[in-house]
C-alpha cells in the first residue's frame, strides 16, 4: 500500500525534460488559437464556422485544464513546502501559462458580443447543440464581461496580487510547529489530535495553536485586505452587485436562490443550538463549552481504526453500492494516488485534485479515529465523481462546487451506515454524535461562515480596511450565532481566521450546506429503492454539462422548493431525537 503521492505519475522529478516540452506545448497551441481566430468575425454570424471555432477552443481548453506541468509543482510543493524550488518554479509556469491563457480570452469576450437575433440561432441550432449550456453560461454573463486588455491585466495581476500573498500566509502557517508533550507537530496534524485528548490537554494545544494564528496574523492582515480589496475593484470593475455575486453565478447557481437558502439555514440555528446543548450534557460540563470542546470527541469507539483498517472498509462499502466505485479505491492505493499522514511542511487538511487526462490525487492528514474514515470517504467520494464526470467533454468534465459536495457527503453516509449497526449502544452514540456534529459543521457552520464572510467584505468596502482585530471579532460573532448559549468563546478565538482557507476562496462555503442537505435527500432516496443508484450514477457522469438546479431535477431533486430545504434541516433534527434517546438509554 503506497501511503504517499506518487509524483511520477506526472513527472521523474522536477528536473524531467519534458516539463519544458509541455509548458511549450501549451503555449504553442494558445498561439496557434489566437492567430487562426482573433479578429475574425464570421464566425460570430455563420454556426458552421463557429462550429469549427468551438471545437478548436475545447482543443486549447483542454491543454489548458491540463497543465501538467504548473500542477505538479502546486502538488508538490502541498507535500514539501519546505521544497527549494517547486514554489519558485510554480510561480514560473503559472506566469507563462496566464501570458499563454491571455491569448484566448478574445473568444469568449467576442461570443458575449453575438447579436440577440443570432443567440437565439445558435442556441436552436442542432450542430451546436453540445455546445449550448456553454453558450447559454456566456451570452448570460455577457455583460460582466471586461474588455479584453483589461481582463489580460487582472489575469496577469492575479498572481502578486492574490495567489503570491494566500501561498505566503500558507506557508508560514506549514513551517509553524507546536510543541506537546516532547512531540513536535505542524498545525493541521495538532489540530487533528487534539479532539481526542483530555479537557486540559485540549486546551494546552489550542492555545499554542491561537498562538501560532497570532504570530501570522500581522502578515495574514495584510494578505486579507489584499485579497479582499482586489475582489472589490474586480466586482466593481464588472459591474456584480454584491461581494458574493461573482462567486455564486460562477458556481451556476441562482444568486436569489442561494441567498434565500441562507436564510432558511440561518432562521434555524435552533436546531444547532439544540445540538450544542447535548454535546454539553454527553461532554459532563457544568460550565459553558469552549472553542477546544466543539470538535472534542465524546468517547472513543472501542478500537482506533488504522488506515489498513479504514480501506477494507471504505472498500466494502463502497463494493456494496457499486463495484467499479471500490475498484477507483483499489486504483489508486496501489498507485500512490492517495497522501495519508500528517507531517511537517506537509499542507494541512484534506482535499481531492482532479484535471483532464491526468490521475486524481487526493489529500489527507489521516487520523485513526472514526472522523478519519469519514474524511477518507468524503475525499473518495469526491474522487469517484470527478472519475465519472470524465465522461463528459472538456467544457462539462468540471462539476461545479455546487454539485461537488453532493457526492462526497453520499459516500460519507454510506460508510456510516456500513459501521453503526455493527457498534455497541456505548459506541453508537459515539458514532451518531459524530456524524450529527458533521452534518451541524457542513450546514449551519458553515452559513455562518457564509454570513461572516458578506460582513467581513461589507466591512472593507465601506472602511477601507479591516483589522486582525475586527477579522477576529466578526469571526467570534458569527460562530457564537451558530453555537449559541452552550459555548462561550474567547476574542482571542477569533484569530483562527488566520488559517480558514475557504474564506481565501470568496463564498465557497455555502456548497457545503447545499451539498449536504441535497446529499441527504439522495441517500434518503437510495436506503428507499437501491435501483436509485442508477440516478445517482447519472448525476456522477453529468460533470458540468447543465445547471446545478437542473441537474437535481433530472433525477427527481428539487431544490426551488422551501419544502425541500426544511425537510432537509428536520432531518438533522430527526437524528438529535436519536441521539437525545440513545443517551438517556445508556444513562439507565
Amino acid at each position: 500500500m503506497n501511503t504517499t503521492w506518487n509524483l511520477e505519475l506526472l513527472y521523474n522529478s522536477v528536473d524531467d525534460p519534458q516539463i519544458e516540452r509541455d509548458v511549450k506545448t501549451i503555449v504553442s497551441a494558445c498561439k496557434k488559437f489566437e492567430r487562426k481566430w482573433k479578429e475574425k468575425t464570421r464566425f460570430l454570424e455563420n454556426e458552421k464556422v463557429l462550429f469549427e471555432a468551438l471545437k478548436d477552443y475545447e482543443n486549447v481548453m483542454k491543454l489548458l485544464r491540463w497543465q501538467k506541468p504548473l500542477w505538479y509543482f502546486q502538488l508538490l510543493n502541498d507535500i514539501q513546502m519546505n521544497h527549494p524550488t517547486a514554489g519558485a518554479r510554480s510561480t514560473q509556469v503559472s506566469q507563462i501559462i496566464t501570458e499563454a491563457y491571455n491569448k484566448t480570452i478574445f473568444f469568449n469576450l467576442d461570443l458575449a458580443s453575438i447579436s440577440h437575433e443570432n443567440q437565439k440561432k445558435f442556441l436552436s441550432s442542432r450542430l451546436l447543440s453540445n455546445y449550448k449550456y456553454h453558450l447559454e453560461k456566456i451570452f448570460k454573463n455577457a455583460k460582466y464581461k471586461l474588455p479584453e486588455a483589461e481582463q489580460k491585466i487582472l489575469n496577469i495581476m492575479e498572481l502578486p496580487a492574490y495567489e503570491m500573498w494566500v501561498n505566503g500566509v500558507k506557508k508560514q502557517l506549514g513551517s509553524q510547529k507546536i510543541c506537546f508533550k516532547e512531540k513536535v507537530m505542524g498545525i493541521g496534524e495538532a489540530g487533528g489530535v487534539m479532539q481526542s485528548l483530555p479537557r486540559n490537554d485540549r486546551e494546552t494545544i489550542h492555545k499554542h495553536i491561537i498562538e501560532v494564528t497570532k504570530i501570522v496574523a500581522p502578515f495574514a492582515e495584510g494578505e486579507m485586505n489584499a485579497v479582499l480589496t482586489l475582489k472589490k475593484l474586480d466586482d466593481k470593475l464588472r459591474g456584480y452587485k454584491h461581494a458574493y455575486s461573482s462567486s455564486i453565478i460562477d458556481k451556476e447557481n441562482s444568486e436569489k436562490a442561494i441567498i434565500h437558502f441562507a436564510k432558511i439555514v440561518t432562521d434555524h440555528f435552533s436546531i444547532s443550538h439544540r445540538f450544542w446543548k447535548l454535546k454539553k450534557k454527553i461532554l459532563g460540563l457544568e460550565d459553558s463549552m469552549a472553542m477546544f470542546d466543539i470538535n472534542a470527541n465524546v468517547g472513543k469507539i472501542n478500537k482506533s481504526f488504522t488506515f489498513d483498517e479504514s480501506v477494507d472498509i471504505v472498500r466494502s462499502a463502497f463494493d456494496s453500492i457499486d463495484p467499479r466505485f471500490s475498484t477507483y479505491l483499489e486504483k489508486y492505493i496501489g498507485n500512490g494516488q492517495i497522501d495519508v499522514f500528517p507531517r511537517i511542511h506537509k499542507k494541512s487538511g484534506a482535499y481531492c485534485w482532479k484535471r483532464t487526462n491526468l490521475p486524481t490525487f487526493v489529500l489527507l492528514n489521516h487520523v485513526s479515529d472514526f472522523r478519519g474514515i469519514r474524511i477518507f470517504a468524503h475525499e473518495m467520494g469526491h474522487a469517484i465523481h470527478g472519475e465519472f464526470s470524465r465522461a463528459q467533454s472538456t467544457l462539462y468534465e468540471a462539476c461545479t462546487i455546487s454539485t461537488a459536495e453532493v457526492a462526497s457527503k453520499f459516500f460519507e453516509n454510506v460508510v456510516f451506515d456500513s459501521i453503526f449497526e455493527k457498534l455497541s449502544p456505548e459506541d453508537q452514540v459515539i458514532a451518531l454524535h459524530d456524524n450529527i456534529i458533521g452534518s451541524i459543521n457542513s450546514v449551519f457552520g458553515q452559513i455562518a461562515l457564509f454570513n461572516f464572510e458578506i460582513e467581513l467584505h461589507e466591512t472593507l468596502r465601506a472602511i477601507g480596511f479591516v483589522s486582525k482585530e475586527k477579522m477576529s471579532e466578526l469571526m467570534v460573532k458569527h460562530r457564537m450565532l451558530y453555537l449559541g448559549d452552550a459555548v462561550k468563546l474567547n476574542p482571542e478565538d477569533g484569530f483562527l481566521w488566520v488559517s480558514l482557507s475557504h474564506i481565501r476562496q470568496y463564498f465557497y462555503v455555502y456548497t457545503y450546506a447545499y451539498g449536504e442537505l441535497i446529499s441527504s435527500a439522495m441517500y434518503a432516496q437510495y436506503n428507499k429503492d437501491k435501483s436509485f443508484v442508477t440516478k445517482l450514477e447519472k448525476f456522477l457522469s453529468a460533470g458540468g454539462s447543465d445547471t446545478p438546479e437542473n441537474i437535481f431535477k433530472s433525477i427527481g431533486v428539487d431544490t426551488e422548493k422551501d419544502e425541500f430545504w426544511t425537510a432537509g434541516l428536520k432531518a438533522i433534527d430527526n437524528q438529535l431525537d436519536r441521539l437525545e434517546k440513545l443517551v438517556s438509554t445508556n444513562e439507565k
